[in-house]
C-alpha cells in the first residue's frame, strides 16, 4: 500500500489532514 501515490512525497499518507479528520469522525 506504499505505491499507490507514486507523484506524492508522504507515500502511505498522501493527505495526514484528511486521514486525521476521518479518524476523529470515525472516532465520534
Amino acid at each position: 500500500m506504499a505505491d499507490q501515490q507514486p507523484g506524492k512525497p508522504d507515500v502511505g499518507m498522501p493527505e495526514p489532514d484528511i486521514i486525521g479528520i476521518a479518524n476523529d469522525r470515525g472516532r465520534s
